[in-house]
């Protein structure tokens, strides 16, 4: 298309505080020049004088804010950091300074940065009213404006009834309102309405059809927008309305030949007027004018910063829980209400966001490389990939996102890859790092886990299976490692996981596949749409002559909310062993179940015998249709010190090396339940002992005594309650209390006595300049009274 077709121009695309005060033709006037964008009143200016003569002195605080925002003689600025913390204070510039979301966004346009950041500080802070929310809402202005210059839509009519349609050269694309498609039986032309052709979402080819726009200025074109965003007329009144007001419009400005090109059509009929349909450009015709701006212009105050890369001020407006702007939806309600309109509209813009270069010093020459056009346009993707290689820019606005009460979404959404396997195949090991940091649990000063900042479920396993993976750096291959000792294996899907836990695996909720979580008390899986699945393990038809001598399998099996709800109560008492939900006439589905919203399932292995041609359960006469519960025993393990024997809180417990969780916060044990069996049970990091638990079922666990069978005469559920099935054999896992010294070697000067309690430090490593200590070592410690668990040292040291 021509420059007046697409809006394009040869002037920079940097939009001015007043976007619409430029005059000309719809899109043929050039693009506004920077703009220089001046507040009322002036840092810089004199104070009035006191009524003796002299001046008076201004706040020091505000005097620091003039040098942080308008440092005189060429000075550098401040940092935002230090004008937010100013501003968050109540230090105010003097003069008189029009503080506004739009006056944010203008100063963010003008890229006058340190008042950008004055301002923004100022509207979070709850200014007249404002408040952090308004710093994240549209700005009416640069809608307009970016409905004239980038949009730039047409007006075309559309020729109805006898008009002859003129011929396009490209077959199967509308020309004057009529395709022609030259494959028709017999040679003949078939011919299209006007309504097939226009259909909204369809694109169009409009080289040579001789067909007519409507010669719009700046002020139509919004008019145009208004009768667009109003939808269809409700009633005659209002297509009328509509019409005469086209008509109008017509008669005013006229109209011109479209000169070509490819175009999307918006809307037809366009306010219920047969005779005109609303097009726009498509993204591939769009000029470098109307790219840039796709790429460099935000609708809103924090979206304009986060598209300028200006992470300092992003870093402080999220932690002031300024809402994270969604990018991937900028603009969007431009292309109206018609989801094929919709989607074009957002494709085009994502395509254009995706070309946008991003810095890896890793590949080599040409360091600057075009973003995966798969990969979601967030918040944290940009500060991934616009930031270069060794700052903390990525860490910093990840843990203000965190820190703002704001959603981290590491895993790519739903078509995509984790973040870190895509900072992997990008060479960005920085990135991942830092995932990988945030998301294991440290150690505070004193010795105490503190927990990860981020969720456990990062990607790890899927980074792990990544090609990319073999090219970590050593530091990335420690944090994997330790990651995938934490970490227990995800099942691939519920079949996997289930079939775990019917082969007596010891299998928790961690082991769920991914997209599922635990629910209450770990009885059941609870999926995103709503769908819970019991977790117990069942079996049908157990201990009946041949039945369970066939072939068996795991089936999924559709129950009601009631009876899920009377599942989850049976299997929260450790002696039920049957469950009380008959599964006969239910329906039965051998892989992944439908995705039915709010749906209840069981898991329980069948005989095939059981299941029909139509996968419904059949119970066989003779065979009772309640499941069995397979057994697991009750296990209490806790962690004390070495000296006083005092519980510790926060300990990690592993057993047969799966992490099964925590210790309480107040050093109560951690009970689970596991199969029966020998179990080996420890604490990594706190004690190197590894205690075996011989987990054993009671040997009249599920027979009901005889008064229980007197008081259930009727059939009462509670008749297959027996004794107390939980038995608790406890495991007490000492912590290591040693103390290791060892020397490093220091070239010129004595060598550093170093102590630990860390067995893996004291270990003689020659690379490290680590050796042994051959000596006597004196500890004078001082029981403390506030803390009688722990003890101050002081270590005297003799030795060669």
């Amino acid at each position: 298309t021509s420059g007046a077709d697409r809006g394009g121009g040869p002037a920079a695309p940097a939009p001015s505080p007043s976007p619409l005060s430029t005059s000309g033709a719809a899109g043929g006037g050039g693009w506004p020049s920077s703009p220089s964008f001046q507040p009322q009143g002036s840092p810089n200016r004199r104070s009035p004088r006191s009524p003796s003569g002299g001046l008076k002195l201004a706040d020091k605080s505000a005097v620091d804010m003039v040098m942080l925002v308008r440092p005189p003689g060429g000075r550098e600025v401040g940092k935002a950091s230090q004008i937010w913390r100013l501003a968050q204070d109540g230090v105010r510039l003097p003069g008189e300074w029009t503080v506004t979301p739009q006056t944010v966004l203008d100063a963010a346009l003008s890229k006058d940065w340190p008042l950008c950041a004055y301002l923004s500080a100022v509207v979070a802070t709850g200014a007249e009213g404002q408040g952090p929310k308004s710093l994240a809402e549209p700005d009416e202005r640069y809608r307009d404006w970016f409905w004239c210059k980038v949009v730039a839509p047409i007006v075309v009519e559309v020729p109805v009834g006898d008009e002859k349609p003129k011929r396009s050269a490209n077959s199967g694309f509308c020309a004057g309102g009529v395709v022609h498609d030259s494959g028709a039986a017999g040679g003949s032309q078939a011919r299209r309405s006007p309504a097939s052709c226009f259909k909204p979402g369809a694109t169009l080819q409009l080289g040579g059809s001789r067909m007519k726009r409507l010669k719009l200025e700046e002020r139509d074109i919004l008019d145009v927008r208004t009768l667009f965003q109003a939808g269809e007329p409700a009633d005659k009144e209002e297509a009328k309305a509509a019409k005469e007001k086209l008509e109008a419009m017509r008669r005013k400005v006229g109209a011109t030949y479209v000169s070509g090109g490819r175009f999307r059509v918006m809307a037809y009929p366009l306010a219920g007027d047969k005779t005109k349909a609303l097009l726009r450009p498509e993204a591939q015709t769009w000029s470098s004018n109307q790219q840039h701006a796709v790429r460099t212009v935000g609708e809103s105050a924090i979206g304009q910063v986060v598209k300028a890369r200006q992470w300092d001020i992003l870093e402080m407006m999220l932690k002031s829980r300024v809402p994270c702007p969604d990018l991937a939806r900028e603009f969007a309600d431009l292309a109206g209400q018609n989801e094929a309109a919709i989607s074009q509209w957002r494709s085009d813009i994502l395509h254009t966001i995706g070309r946008t270069p991003c810095y890896s010093a890793r590949l080599g020459d040409n360091p600057y490389h075009m973003l995966d056009g798969n990969r979601p346009y967030t918040v944290l993707e940009c500060a991934a990939w616009w930031s270069e290689e060794g700052t903390d820019t990525f860490r910093r606005i990840l843990l203000a996102l965190l820190e703002g009460g704001q959603p981290a979404d590491l895993l790519g959404g739903r078509n995509s890859k984790p973040l870190i396997v895509a900072a992997a195949e990008r060479q960005r090991w920085d990135i991942v790092q830092t995932v990988l940091e945030l998301s294991s649990p440290t150690l505070d000063s004193d010795g105490v886990a503190v927990e990860a900042i981020l969720p456990e479920d990062v990607g790890v396993e899927a980074l792990l299976n990544a090609p990319a993976v073999h090219q970590a750096t050593s530091v990335v291959w420690e944090l994997l490692q330790a990651k995938e000792d934490e970490s227990p294996t995800r099942a691939k899907s519920l079949s996997d996981y289930f079939q775990r836990v019917v082969s007596g695996d010891l299998v928790t909720t961690d082991h769920a596949p991914a997209g599922f979580r635990p629910g209450a008390d770990d009885l059941f899986l609870e999926g995103g749409n709503g769908m819970r699945f019991l977790t117990a393990g069942l079996r049908l038809g157990e201990g009946l002559p041949g039945t369970m001598s066939g072939k068996c399998r795991m089936m999924f099996i559709n129950i009601t909310k009631a009876e899920f709800d009377c599942a989850c109560d049976a299997t929260s008492d450790g002696s039920v062993l049957v469950l009380p939900v008959s599964l006969d006439q239910k329906r039965a589905f051998a892989t992944k179940p439908p995705v039915e919203p709010d749906s209840c399932w069981l898991a329980a292995m069948c005989p095939e015998s059981f299941i029909s041609k139509d996968m419904v359960v059949h119970v066989p006469v003779n065979c009772t249709p309640w499941p069995t519960i397979i057994p697991r025993v009750s296990i209490s393990i806790e962690v004390v010190s070495n000296c006083c024997l005092s519980r510790l809180a926060s300990a990690p417990v592993h057993i047969n090396g799966i992490k099964v969780g925590e210790t309480g916060a107040d050093g109560s044990p951690l009970v689970c339940r596991v199969p029966a069996g020998r179990w080996d049970c420890a604490s990594p990091g706190l004690s190197s002992r590894v205690i075996q638990v011989d987990a054993k079922m009671e040997e009249n666990a599920g027979i009901p005594d005889s008064s229980s069978a007197l008081e259930n005469e009727a059939g009462d559920s509670d008749a297959i309650r027996g004794e107390e099935v939980r038995g608790r054999p406890d495991a007490t896992i000492v912590a290591d209390g040693y103390l290791f010294v060892y020397l490093q070697r220091n070239e010129g000067c004595d060598d550093f006595v170093k102590l630990s309690t860390n067995p893996s430090d004291y270990q003689p490593q020659e690379d490290f300049s680590f050796s042994s200590f051959r000596g006597s070592v004196k500890l004078n410690a001082q029981r403390s009274r506030l803390h009688p668990g722990r003890i101050t040292p002081g270590v005297h040291l003799q030795g060669d």
